[in-house]
């Protein structure tokens, strides 16, 4: 997985042994978690992957979706939601 923040937040990062910065490989019986907001999360791009057995659930049901503006000439701060997406809300997976 290559992220494409990088290079100018790669002091955030995990860095996986073995790989060059910004480039992970899932280790067989693992997991890469993604934040459920995606640019601003912590997840398995900062704490490293999750291991099959932390596993306790599946995500079923979308509690809420936010709308961002990311129109990088807005006076909207582009981590602040600027709309809710209805149609994704209570959807069974």
């Amino acid at each position: 997985m290559r992220d494409p923040a990088l290079p100018e937040q790669l002091y955030r990062y995990y860095q996986q042994p073995g790989s060059p910065m910004g480039v992970w490989v899932v280790p067989k019986g693992h997991y890469f978690a993604m934040g459920d907001n995606r640019d601003n999360s912590l997840d398995s791009r900062y704490w490293g992957f999750m291991p099959e057995q932390n596993l306790v659930g599946k995500a079923t049901f979308i509690w809420i979706s936010f709308t961002f503006n990311h129109d990088a000439g807005s006076m909207w701060p582009h981590w602040l939601p600027n709309g809710v997406r209805f149609n994704r809300i209570g959807r069974i997976h």
